[in-house]
């Protein structure tokens, strides 16, 4: 209906009672965000998914994607950044059972998803005239999730350039 002030507040409502998860109330509020122009708000929201996301996907990710996702990680060693993840989202889990996974047996992640939440937030970034960040959202999709890049993004005189949505 193009209310997206009320939608922001029913959204603000649906997380406040702990649905934020299974209802996409953060990623909802990112969308009605956007439409109000609020980018930090949406940026903010966009990041609260992310993370929800990563919260499941990194432990059948396998370490050599999350490093092309998140190359700010590329000087730690792998066992460390291996714990850091396991005690950030699976702190209950022994760190070996954890490091089989994530470090030997875990194969390339497919997901719609947390491509879909680095674009918005690169999105985001670019309404704020922030460049630099914007294109680092988009490098995350590029290098980590191919297929997504090529539906998000055309490349015109070596220069990438955002698809309309």
């Amino acid at each position: 209906l193009g209310e997206y002030q009320p939608a922001v507040q029913d959204f603000t409502q649906s997380i406040a009672i702990g649905c934020k998860e299974s209802c996409g109330s953060y990623d909802n509020r990112a969308d009605a965000c956007m439409k109000l122009h609020n980018y930090p708000k949406a940026i903010e929201d966009i990041s609260s998914s992310i993370r929800q996301t990563l919260s499941s996907a990194v432990f059948i990710m396998n370490i050599d994607q999350f490093r092309r996702i998140y190359p700010e990680y590329d000087a730690v060693p792998d066992d460390t950044l291996c714990e850091k993840l396991r005690a950030l989202f699976f702190p209950a889990m022994h760190y070996a059972d954890f490091a089989k996974q994530f470090l030997i047996e875990a194969k390339n992640f497919e997901s719609t998803v947390l491509p879909d939440l680095y674009v918005k937030r690169g999105d985001a970034y670019a309404a704020l005239k922030q460049t630099l960040k914007a294109n680092r959202e988009y490098d995350r999709v590029t290098r980590a999730f191919p297929e997504w890049a090529a539906v998000s993004f055309v490349e015109k005189n070596e220069t990438r350039i955002r698809k309309p949505q």
